[in-house]
């Protein structure tokens, strides 16, 4: 589960460093992050003053999207596709789950998991070119899928780089998916949850972070 942007609290824009470094590498305008970030920030703070390219509550009613902006801090991570461009920045699965950090209570703060960054995290946190990026996302591939080690597919300059910006250890918290069906030839659903583990259940149960069925 340690895996994403973090939206969470008051400071949503925590993680924007890495954005500003991708467009960097990438060559891309900063405009359209610099208003995104101010958008984001408006959503959040609880005054009525509009940052320049953002957006409150008068703006948001003459879209149809009243009572936003939330005015505190988001309480759930797909909230912030209520914010217009946010799709421009954040991605989602074949599942439509965001490439972003569940928001929850006693979630461990640190680095993202080397084993779940996307090619935006790789290019924006290392400074790389894409297609550095993708012969990291191909040798953690190999690893995940035939756990050929890192070592054998990227340089040890690049092994110590991941290793200052990304963490190789677990966080104690997943998010597993489970596909069931009652037959082969029938689709199914999916649920998928967030739990923290530990090498033992508490007396109390797990307490799941989120859960959904689709």
């Amino acid at each position: 589960m340690n895996t994403g942007f973090d939206v969470s609290g008051m400071a949503p824009d925590k993680n924007f460093s890495i954005f500003e470094k991708y467009c960097q590498a990438e060559k891309k305008a900063q405009d359209a992050l610099d208003d995104f970030k101010n958008k984001l920030l408006d959503y959040v703070d609880q005054d009525l003053l509009v940052r320049i390219g953002g957006m409150e509550a008068a703006e948001y009613q003459a879209l149809g999207l009243a009572p936003l902006p939330r005015n505190g801090p988001m309480q759930y991570n797909r909230e912030v596709f209520y914010i217009p461009d946010a799709g421009n920045f954040f991605s989602v699965d074949d599942n439509g789950r965001p490439n972003l950090r569940p928001i929850a209570p006693n979630i461990p703060v640190g680095n993202c998991s080397i084993f779940n960054a996307d090619k935006t995290m790789l290019i924006g946190k290392l400074g790389c070119s894409g297609y550095e990026a993708d012969e990291i996302l191909n040798a953690v591939n190999l690893w995940k899928t035939q756990k050929v080690p890192l070592l054998q597919n990227l340089p040890e300059t690049t092994i110590a780089k991941l290793k200052n910006n990304f963490t190789f250890t677990e966080s104690g918290c997943y998010t597993i998916t489970v596909n069931a069906s009652t037959h082969s030839s029938v689709k199914g659903r999916t649920l998928i949850f967030s739990v923290k583990l530990d090498s033992t259940i508490p007396q109390n149960g797990l307490a799941y972070l989120e859960w959904t069925f689709y």
